[in-house]
C-alpha cells in the first residue's frame, strides 16, 4: 500500500479503520469488474449486456469486503430492492455505478427509483423526524406499504460512485455525502476521490522474494571471437604475405587498396 493519509471526513466517519476501508472500496470495484468480465466472456456475447449486470454485483462486494473491516457493519434490505446495503454509523453506504462518459464527480447523473429518493431523502431529515415518502409512495394494498424500520436507524447517506466499464476497467471512485436532484443530478455536499492506483497490485505476475533467482545471475555467455595481439598479428602477416583472408576472397581487396 502506498504511503497514503485518511481525510478529515474519512475519520469523522470510520475512525481508525479509515484506511482499510478506502482499501476496501476500492478492491469491491475492481472484483466487480473483474466479474462483470467474467459474465460477459460466458455469455458469449459481443455487447456489453452481460457487463451490465454489474451494478448488482456492486453492492454484493462492497458488503463483503466492508465486513471485513467493520465489525460493526449493519446491513439492510431497502423494500423491494434486489441487494442489501452496507450501514454504519447511523449511515446508509450506497454504491452505484456511474457512466464512464461523465466528465467528473460533478456531472454525475443516476437513474431515479423508488428506493434511491427514499435513501436521498435520509440526507434531508434528523434522526427524530419521520419519513415523508409523499403521495408517491402510497399504495391501496397495505403489503405494499413502506416498512419504516427497512433502513433501520439510519439517518444519512454515504454515496460511493464507481466509474467503470468493460472497456476501461476501474477508472474513478468517489465517496461523500450528496443530495439527488429530480432528473438524476448528484449534487454534492462533500466529496473526494479515492486513490484507486495507491492499493494497484499486479494481476498477471507472481511476486517472489528478493532472496529468489534472478534472470541475470546467469554466466555471462563467452564469445567465439578473441582479440588478435597485434604484433602476432604483423608477424603471421610478414611470415605468409600472400595469405588471403575471408574479407579479400569475398571483396576482391587486400591490405585495403583496389588491385
Amino acid at each position: 500500500m502506498a504511503d497514503i493519509s485518511a481525510s478529515e471526513w474519512f475519520v469523522q466517519h470510520f475512525g481508525a479503520r479509515s484506511l482499510a476501508v478506502v482499501q476496501a472500496l476500492v478492491e469491491a470495484g475492481r472484483a466487480t469488474h473483474e466479474r462483470g468480465l467474467d459474465a460477459k466472456q460466458g455469455s458469449g456475447l459481443v455487447s456489453n449486456d452481460a457487463y451490465g449486470s454489474v451494478w448488482l454485483i456492486l453492492p454484493e462486494e462492497v458488503c463483503s469486503r466492508l465486513a471485513g473491516v467493520l465489525p460493526e457493519l449493519d446491513l439492510v434490505h431497502p423494500h423491494r430492492s434486489r441487494y442489501n446495503l452496507p450501514s454504519f454509523g447511523g449511515r446508509i453506504i450506497l454504491p452505484v455505478r456511474v457512466s464512464d462518459a461523465s466528465a467528473g464527480a460533478d456531472d454525475l447523473r443516476l437513474r431515479v427509483s423508488n428506493m434511491r429518493k427514499r435513501i436521498f431523502e435520509l440526507e434531508t431529515r434528523t434522526i427524530d423526524e419521520p419519513l415523508d415518502f409523499g403521495d408517491d409512495f402510497q399504495f391501496e394494498d397495505e403489503e405494499d406499504q413502506f416498512a419504516l424500520d427497512d433502513l433501520h436507524d439510519a439517518n444519512g447517506i454515504v454515496l460511493v460512485a464507481y466509474e467503470l466499464s468493460a472497456q476501461a476497467g476501474l477508472q474513478h471512485v468517489w465517496i461523500g455525502e450528496a443530495v439527488l436532484a429530480d432528473d438524476g443530478h448528484v449534487n454534492w455536499i462533500y466529496c473526494e476521490e479515492l486513490p484507486i492506483h495507491s492499493f494497484s497490485l499486479p494481476t498477471s505476475l507472481t511476486l517472489i522474494g528478493n532472496d529468489a533467482p534472478r534472470f541475470d545471475d546467469a554466466p555471462i555467455p563467452g564469445s567465439g571471437l578473441e582479440l588478435r595481439d597485434t604484433e602476432e598479428s604483423l608477424e603471421d602477416d610478414e611470415q605468409d604475405p600472400g595469405r588471403e583472408t575471408e574479407g579479400d576472397a569475398e571483396t576482391g581487396t587486400e591490405d585495403g587498396n583496389d588491385r
